[in-house]
């Protein structure tokens, strides 16, 4: 019975609602009815509202909206947003303010603003693989942005062209994308740079180095002629220098391989070149040069300030910094100085250096539960533009970290230089006032600056870098940018702290004399007993899939 009284009511429904629909108007799913009788100019008509957002073109939204993100820096080195010449040209194109949370650099403040959970509507920057396991592929808390992207940052996207590598690091294992890319580059982009001064090397007589051996005989002339006061003419700035630089810079010269950690070994298989016979032999050189007090004896325990003010004072001739080095530190009131080419000796005759690690990607982390995924997109999709996306804005990729050309920065296309606008009463580094006053430096985007600084010390380190160096950078094996599962990663952090600190230590007291070159097979044993086959399998798993 009930059955038969439900199917009846519902029949008369269904009834009403033909009756109805012949006679009104649906709008927005509401019946409105219109009487048959009613004029033309009395029928309510239709009507949409329109959507606050311009998937193309500017501004990115009619009405301006506020979006919240985090920003890890220290917060007297950047300039108030608000009053930053490029964030505020960026709010006037777009109509999308961003209210910056500014969180110190200390870690510990920002592993706790991450615990705490409660997410801004993206990040820029702070966004370690630990983190983007924890909080995006285990967590949930990002959006997958991997379809949204080619849609909505086209400018992005061309890049993938050019750099595909950008494309592959910010897609993670499981398909999904959470973060895009850096592409960093520049008349700077080199890893392994080593700095001299030309006049003393004209002073002893002889020129630029091309061999290693040609570099000792140089480096000895030099501290004999009495040019660094009897110290040594070798002086990093300090021994993560001695390590990055020195040592980098080197070991190319002695085998095949351009890297000493891991590395693809030309088949395709992982090596850690820490424990290769090339390494032994870039360690025997620097033990050398040491010995004979041609690399500074107290550089494991030197701090920078003392090694920065030798360079200063002209006690070193070869560094790995030389910003500090000024037309009036040198004796006819020019600088001389330039970039040491790669080396080479009697185990490669082939000259080559590690390239600079142009790719990271630590910004986006876009929230799930923000409204504004394809306007917060959109936005720092101008970070790749090639060209100003809008004609007199002048933004475009550049204008992100060094400001708008013409405002921040005037360019000579004669000379392809370029200097700084700063006030003349400014003393301090002009790079503090162009993070203050024009732009910050952002992660994210393409920083691909191609003048060289009108500055004679900026020049000079420029000019010799893109001429004797980026020209021979070798593409490295793709360690920090390669993709691990969580257990992956728990396995490499377990063994590998262990394995770097060993090699740490070693390196000193090879290099130093304390422990003989005779130890060297004691000294591999060590790292196969910690556990580097455990991590080479899980390096080349990583590897061979970054590779398909």
């Amino acid at each position: 019975m009930k059955r038969k009284v439900f199917a009846l009511i519902l029949a008369s429904v269904m009834i009403m609602s033909l009756f109805t629909g012949c006679q009104g108007s649906i709008n927005n799913g509401n019946a409105s009815v219109a009487s048959p009788v009613q004029s033309d100019s009395m029928t309510q008509a239709t009507t949409t509202k329109k959507e606050n957002f311009n998937p193309t073109g500017y501004p990115v939204v009619d009405e301006k909206i506020t979006v919240k993100a985090m920003y890890s820096v220290n917060k007297a080195s950047i300039g108030d947003p608000d009053e930053t010449a490029y964030w505020k040209k960026l709010e006037e194109l777009t109509n999308v303010h961003i209210d910056w949370e500014i969180i110190d650099t200390d870690q510990t403040k920002v592993n706790l603003y991450f615990a705490a959970g409660d997410f801004p509507d993206f990040f820029l920057g702070s966004l370690t693989s630990e983190r983007i396991n924890l909080y995006g592929i285990q967590g949930g808390y990002f959006q997958d942005i991997s379809k949204m992207i080619y849609e909505f940052m086209p400018q992005m996207v061309s890049r993938f062209q050019e750099w595909p590598q950008a494309e592959k690091i910010i897609r993670q294992l499981n398909g999904e994308v959470y973060t895009i890319p850096q592409i960093r580059l520049g008349t700077t982009a080199a890893e392994c740079q080593i700095y001299y001064r030309t006049d003393y090397v004209e002073s002893v007589g002889m020129s630029a180095p091309k061999t290693v051996d040609d570099f000792y005989n140089l480096l000895k002339a030099i501290k004999d002629a009495g040019l660094t006061k009897g110290y040594a003419p070798l002086c990093p700035v300090s021994k993560g220098h001695l390590a990055m630089k020195v040592e980098g810079f080197l070991f190319p010269a002695f085998g095949d391989a351009v890297e000493p950690g891991f590395a693809d070994d030309g088949t395709g298989k992982v090596v850690f070149n820490y424990t290769s016979e090339q390494y032994k032999r870039c360690l025997e050189y620097m033990r050398k040069l040491y010995a004979d007090g041609l690399l500074e004896n107290e550089i494991f325990s030197m701090d920078s300030d003392t090694t920065e003010a030798r360079v200063t004072s002209g006690l070193a001739s070869f560094m790995t910094y030389a910003s500090q080095l000024k037309p009036e530190s040198f004796a006819d009131g020019k600088v001389h100085l330039d970039v040491l080419a790669p080396l080479v000796s009697e185990y490669t005759s082939t000259q080559k250096v590690p390239a600079y690690a142009y790719l990271s990607t630590s910004t986006g982390g876009i929230n799930k539960n923000s409204k504004y995924a394809r306007e917060i997109l959109r936005v720092l999709d101008i970070g790749y533009a090639k060209e100003e996306v809008a004609p007199g804005t002048g933004l475009e990729a550049i204008a992100c970290n060094s400001g708008i050309k013409g405002e921040a920065y005037i360019v000579d296309p004669e000379t392809n230089t370029y200097e700084f606008v700063v006030p003349e009463d400014y003393t301090k580094a002009v790079w503090g006032y162009v993070r203050l006053k024009h732009a910050w430096n952002v992660p994210y985007g393409v920083y691909d600056f191609k003048y060289y600084n009108k500055n004679p010390n900026s020049y000079a380190r420029e000019k010799g870098m893109m001429t004797n160096l980026v020209p021979y950078s070798v593409d490295t094996f793709p360690d920090k940018i390669m993709h691990y599962t969580a257990e992956e990663s728990l396995l490499i952090a377990n063994k590998l702290t262990d394995i770097s600190s060993h090699v740490e230590q070693m390196r000193a007291k090879f290099i130093t004399g304390i422990e003989p070159f005779s130890n060297w097979d004691a000294y591999v044993a060590a790292i196969e007993k910690m556990g580097i086959e455990d991590v080479l399998k899980v390096k080349q798993a990583a590897y061979d899939r970054w590779n398909k």
